[in-house]
Formats: structure tokens, C-alpha cells, sequence
């Protein structure tokens, strides 16, 4: 949030001072709270994680050698019709070590991922399925016949400890 006007904010949410709200925003920053990049005030934890993530993404997507690479041997299941832009994204699973599939409902996101499974398994590949909700996770399992989880439960969540196992 631009700094400028964080403190002008929490003046208002909190119905406070702008003078206190100032004096509270510079205590949430000496105890590291708060940092400030760029004009910008951010929850140090997300500084964190909006700095750190590129590289982790920049670092997957640069990889040379990837498990993608025995999907691509394995050839198209024969019964099964896809779009072009549906062959397109199985395809580059093969080629590229790191892909997001996107869409709307009904565009055919469901198909895509039970080809790349149904390829995965065949090559021999450790496969993980990964939802944010547990109902997308049972929608996964049903599509492809192959078990999926919510991504708490499969990172292992451990709520005493606020973090993740995995």
C-alpha cells in the first residue's frame, strides 16, 4: 500500500488520530511488522513472499532437464478428442518444465489434466494432484481417476506450528 496513504487508512478503519495511526505504524515497523519498499508499505511476510517467488518460478522454468521431457514419448490416447488448444497445452507439459493451466468453466481444463495424468503414469512418473478447495479436489480424482488433494493437506498444513511440512 503506498505509505502515504497506509496511514491515512488505518486512521480511518480504526477510527483513530491520524497522528496515533502514524505512531502505530512506526512501531509495527521497528518491530518488523511492517517493511517499507519503494514508497510502499508491505506485511513483511508478503514482501517476502513477492520477492522470493519469481525466483523460485524463474528457477523451475529454467530447467533443462525435466520429467515433461518422458511425457512427451508417450503418445495421445486415442479415444479421446481434444481441441486444438487443448493438444497445445498437453503438448508443452512435454516440452516446458513449467506450465499453469487457465480458463473459464467449461473450456476443457478438466480433459487436459486427465491426458497429462493418463501420460504421466504411463511414462512412469511420480504424479501429484493439487486443488485449493476440497470440492475441486474431488472434481480432479473423478476427471482422472486418479487420487488429488487440496494443497494444505498434501504441503501438510500443521496448524500448532503455522507452516507447512512440505
Amino acid at each position: 500500500y503506498p505509505i502515504k496513504e497506509f496511514t491515512t487508512k488505518c486512521a480511518e478503519t480504526l477510527r483513530i488520530e491520524p497522528e496515533v495511526a502514524d505512531k502505530g505504524v512506526e512501531e509495527a515497523i521497528l518491530q518488523g511488522f511492517i517493511q517499507i519498499e519503494n514508497g510502499m508499505a508491505y506485511s513483511t511476510k508478503l514482501l517476502r513472499a513477492e520477492t522470493e517467488l519469481p525466483k523460485y518460478i524463474y528457477g523451475l522454468g529454467s530447467c533443462k532437464e525435466h520429467p515433461g521431457l518422458e511425457m512427451a514419448k508417450i503418445a495421445p490416447a486415442k479415444d479421446l478428442q481434444l481441441s486444438e488448444e487443448q493438444k497445445h497445452a498437453v503438448d508443452r507439459i512435454g516440452k516446458y518444465p513449467l506450465n499453469i493451466i487457465t480458463g473459464g468453466p467449461g473450456v476443457g481444463k478438466t480433459t487436459v489434466i486427465h491426458e497429462i495424468v493418463r501420460r504421466a503414469l504411463a511414462a512412469k512418473l511420480k504424479v501429484y494432484q493439487a486443488a485449493p478447495t476440497g470440492r475441486a479436489a474431488k472434481r480432479m480424482s473423478e476427471a482422472t481417476n486418479f487420487p488429488a488433494k487440496t494443497i494444505h493437506r498434501m504441503l501438510k498444513w500443521e496448524p500448532d506450528k503455522k507452516k507447512f511440512a512440505y
